[in-house]
């Protein structure tokens, strides 16, 4: 059974890991995946940055992606420990042209503390 949670409405249609872009979208960023490769999270700019995240398990592992957009701290989101299922977010920061978004996805299993990081993504705006 997949779990879903809107956080916000997304200008974009999800299936599944990848992301399909809406007709007003100006950039897709791609994905950043978590260092075990089982959850991966992925951005769409518009006027502002959509963020997905997606955890293709619900085995005790707490999916986290981590956000930078310009020169705000960096923020997170999860989609709850070992929920598996998908994440849709949009933070409440409008993104103006020339903006730089930066995003990478952890795992943490939340019965042994291991933390599993991918690499950071970067998309201008």
């Amino acid at each position: 059974m997949r779990k879903r949670i809107s956080v916000a409405i997304a200008a974009a249609a999800v299936v599944g890991a990848i992301l399909y872009p809406s007709a007003a979208s100006a950039y897709y960023g791609g994905t950043a995946y978590s260092g075990d490769g089982s959850a991966w999270g992925s951005v769409e700019v518009t006027s502002a940055a959509t963020f997905t995240l997606q955890d293709s398990h619900a085995d005790g592992r707490g999916p986290i992606l981590y956000y930078k957009i310009g020169s705000t701290p960096w923020g997170s989101f999860s989609n709850g420990k070992g929920a598996g299922g998908q994440v849709v977010y949009t933070p409440s920061i409008v993104v103006s042209p020339g903006k730089v978004i930066s995003w990478y996805v952890c795992n943490v299993n939340t019965q042994t503390g291991y933390r599993s990081c991918g690499s950071t993504k970067t998309i201008t705006a």
